[in-house]
């Protein structure tokens, strides 16, 4: 079962660049803990106050997760999320507040629910289609957290194009609509083993959200080195073409651009003898 993304751009979510990372401060829930506060939000507009108000056993039903109750386990952990975002005064608290319940005034300067840079952006049909699929048999059977938390990731890094002409060729050589990384560094960015990372990464691929290419591996300065794995969306929206879904747009050769001028790079670095001293993929310079 792959996903149908609709031809009108749908509605969003943004993910801020903290929530993705910050895997110290948040848990492995964190993208979706943060999804469900954005479900709950409500604009008060006579008091020109943005509230969140959740029950957060109704909150996780609603997604299909069994809330459990004991120590450490999901709603501790969700509360652990909401305590950390009082904490750096992204919200404050309502006495209103219970054990069961979360009322929540949100910061209008946050830079969490209102970043203006450093996000990533996931449809609410791709949000829908992970919650409700992540359970069937053709997929690896991940928790939908962390399917969410690695595509927030990759969206997050995936370059993006702007303009009018910006699917000619010459602009996909120049700038190809992708992210090139080891598995190795995603891990440590998210805190999520390597493991986790490619099952993760294999039912994005047969979802038919995000595609992928590993590319081959290369002499360094002592052992055969892994390359890189190149990331790209499967499908995009256009807003020059009314926000419609692209009909141009065609991931296979953003993908060939990109390893194009990995191994461009490569071959130049080689013939100035710099080759022989590079340790690991990631010091090969792209741009």
């Amino acid at each position: 079962m792959t996903i149908s993304p609709p031809k009108q751009r749908p509605f969003f979510k943004r993910i801020p660049y903290d929530i993705i990372y910050d895997h110290a401060r948040f848990n492995d829930y964190r993208v979706l803990f943060f999804l469900l506060l954005q479900k709950h939000t409500l604009t008060n507009s006579w008091e020109e106050q943005t509230m969140i108000y959740l029950n957060y056993s109704s909150a996780f039903k609603l997604i299909g997760i069994t809330p459990d109750r004991h120590k450490n386990a999901n709603i501790d952990q969700f509360r652990e999320l909401i305590n950390q975002l009082i904490l750096f005064g992204d919200v404050t608290t309502s006495n209103i507040s219970t054990s069961k319940d979360a009322m929540l005034i949100i910061n209008p300067d946050s830079q969490m629910f209102y970043p203006k840079e450093h996000f990533a952006i996931l449809y609410d049909f791709e949000i829908d289609f992970i919650l409700k699929s992540w359970n069937t048999p053709s997929y690896s059977g991940i928790k939908p957290w962390k399917l969410l938390l690695v595509l927030s990731y990759l969206r997050l890094n995936i370059n993006t194009r702007y303009g009018s002409a910006y699917n000619t060729k010459k602009n996909r050589e120049r700038y190809p609509e992708t992210y090139h990384q080891y598995y190795t560094n995603i891990s440590d960015d998210l805190g999520l083993n390597q493991s986790t990372i490619a099952k993760c990464v294999d039912d994005l691929v047969e979802m038919g959200i995000i595609a992928c290419k590993h590319t081959s591996g290369f002499k360094g300065s002592a052992n055969l080195l892994t390359g890189r794995t190149i990331f790209a969306n499967q499908y995009k929206y256009d807003l020059q073409q009314r926000g419609r879904l692209d009909s141009i747009y065609d991931y296979k050769k953003e993908i060939q651009e990109c390893e194009g001028r990995l191994t461009s790079k490569r071959k130049q670095l080689k013939a100035n003898k710099i080759y022989e001293h590079i340790e690991d993929d990631m010091e090969l310079p792209f741009d």
